[in-house]
């Protein structure tokens, strides 16, 4: 889409960008994953380190769950 279009003009030649963008969609959830993309899209942001962190992001509170009255070494509750 739009993002794929200027994420190309914007590293030129280089393809290492784009396989590290393919890499993240078969990764991450996709509605994560694109969520991220048309923030990123309306942004202008081609910085997939920040991309990948915004994805993160979305999916933290669904795939790592903390227990925040724990200490650390705490063993988990059984």
């Amino acid at each position: 889409g739009d993002y794929l279009h200027m994420l190309k003009e914007h590293i030129g030649d280089r393809r290492a960008p784009l396989r590290r963008l393919l890499a993240m969609l078969q990764d991450y959830p996709r509605d994560a994953f694109m969520g991220a993309v048309a923030l990123a899209t309306e942004y202008r942001l081609f910085d997939l380190d920040r991309l990948e962190r915004m994805v993160l992001k979305r999916i933290a509170k669904d795939y790592f769950l903390f227990d925040v009255e724990s200490t650390p070494g705490d063993e988990p509750d059984e």
